[in-house]
């Protein structure tokens, strides 16, 4: 099966030795949305055969006993090599049936912050491999809201309808549409760092994405946090894995039960008490900092406000109360992981990650500079929920944001001891992982990857941004001999 990577260079660019690729490519996606068209009689003529999403009887995807069987398929070498590599560009067509697309759609318009999204039945094309049954559903907040069209972020599950079904060994895959990054690259640069500083971080890579024949764009594919992603990192893969978002991703003290904490988002498989993550919000309330590290890898913690403040990324824990996981790493004690990072790489130039909240760059402009935001906008989600898009760019969160408390930050950045530590760790990273001249060197990798898909403007336009961020911290850094809590700031 013919696809775009084929007709495509080692540089993502064409040539006229190429056209007659890229004509038969059209041709053939002519001929694709000709075929959707038709599918829901298609559908209609095959019945029970047909296996439709929209039949369940909750959102949660085919049951169990609706799941196909057979020979799983599959592609790559198994360990997620070929498709987090980010020298080459995937080619990715999903085909969903009229009916599943409406839901789809529906679920792409629901306001910021929800979480009920349906899984879909959907035929994967990967590299001309075809899937004929994967699950799909919308994913994402800032970047679903702000999407253009159907070009909204996804995620697949592999084996949600087929068991065992793998691509290159993964069950779950995050498609994430670069929306308001003009040269794509966010997640990539910022994951990248976090996995050089040594942090166990997801890997990336790219794709050219269409539905239904309407091609969507370049996307960043992301990795799942499960427990194949953690095994390279860790012994006990399987252990607990939160996912929390405010409330209960504050960290705040809510109570003796995890029926307390709304929001928490247990994703591991393996059944546990919760008694760490229990354990860990009463200490933050009530024992001394010292005391801390018994219950959560402090390291990490500090590692993770460092890096998101090098990497110019406001939407965190300490500004938004989400956007991380906690990983039980050892027996009765946390790991604090990095996650989403597409509104990283603003041009921020602070040193305390509380900073970020309202200021350090405004409404994006990538120079630290406030915008006037490009619709009305009075510091607070409209009443619709939804968010204008002009926020996505780089530079801190917009004014009235924030996710409540933040204990765990508050009492660190206050000791002393930690506040020098995070210091430390905030120089080697500027220094290492997220250097202008590590990330310039992944720059032009991946500029040698995605040829015209991204434009010269757009690419010197990040290197300033870059240059300019670390610049700015370096210098802030000497006259910087604490930090406010962000209790300061709410």
């Amino acid at each position: 099966m013919l696809n775009i990577s084929q007709c495509y260079g080692n540089n993502g660019s064409t040539s006229a030795r190429q056209a007659g690729c890229m004509s038969k490519l059209h041709l053939l996606r002519n001929l694709s949305a000709s075929f959707v068209m038709l599918l829901p009689f298609v559908v209609s003529a095959c019945g029970d055969e047909m296996i439709d999403a929209n039949d369940e009887t909750d959102q949660t995807g085919a049951d169990a006993g609706d799941r196909d069987s057979g020979t799983p398929l599959t592609v790559g070498p198994g360990d997620g090599s070929h498709l987090f590599d980010p020298s080459r560009v995937a080619s990715v067509q999903i085909v969903v049936s009229e009916e599943d697309l409406a839901i789809l759609r529906s679920d792409a318009d629901k306001p910021m912050n929800s979480d009920d999204f349906t899984y879909v039945s959907a035929r994967l094309t990967y590299d001309g491999v075809e899937f004929a049954n994967v699950g799909l559903r919308v994913k994402g907040n800032n970047s679903r809201v702000g999407a253009p069209g159907d070009a909204v972020p996804f995620k697949i599950d592999m084996n949600r309808n087929v068991e065992e079904q793998q691509l290159d060994g993964q069950t779950k895959i995050n498609l994430h549409n670069n929306v308001n990054q003009p040269a794509a690259m966010n997640e990539y640069l910022s994951y990248g760092a976090f996995r050089d500083y040594g942090l166990a971080a997801s890997r990336t890579g790219w794709a050219d994405v269409s539905l239904n024949g309407s091609v969507l764009g370049l996307y960043t594919l992301v990795e799942q946090v499960n427990e194949k992603m953690l095994a390279r990192y860790y012994d006990d893969p399987e252990a607990a894995l939160y996912k929390p978002e405010s409330p209960a991703g504050n960290l705040t003290y809510l109570g003796d039960s995890i029926e307390d904490y709304e929001n928490v988002d247990y994703e591991a498989d393996e059944e546990t008490d919760h008694a760490t993550f229990l354990r860990l919000t009463k200490m933050l309330a009530e024992e001394p900092v010292t005391t801390w590290d018994s219950v959560i890898d402090i390291e990490s913690v500090l590692t993770y406000f460092a890096g998101n403040v090098a990497l110019g990324n406001w939407d965190t824990y300490v500004v938004m109360g989400h956007n991380y996981y906690l990983f039980e790493a050892t027996q009765g004690r946390m790991t604090m992981l990095p996650w989403d990072m597409n509104l990283s790489q603003g041009a921020t130039g602070v040193v305390c990650p509380a900073d970020l909240r309202g200021g350090g760059g405004g409404f994006g402009g990538g120079d630290g500079v406030a915008r006037e935001p490009p619709m009305n906008f009075n510091g607070s989600v409209p009443t619709d929920g939804r968010v204008p898009s002009g926020i996505q760019g780089g530079g801190g969160a917009p004014g009235g944001f924030g996710g409540g408390a933040a204990p765990l930050y508050d009492g660190l950045i206050a000791d002393a001891t930690y506040f020098a530590r995070y210091i430390v760790i905030l120089k080697r990273f500027l220094a290492g992982a997220g250097s202008m001249t590590t990330l310039h060197a992944r720059i032009d990798a991946a500029v040698a990857a995605l040829g015209e898909r991204v434009t010269p403007s757009a690419v010197e336009e990040l290197r300033s941004s870059i240059t300019n961020r670390v610049a700015a911290i370096e210098a802030a850094i000497p006259t910087t001999s604490s930090c406010a809590a962000v209790s300061g700031f709410r």
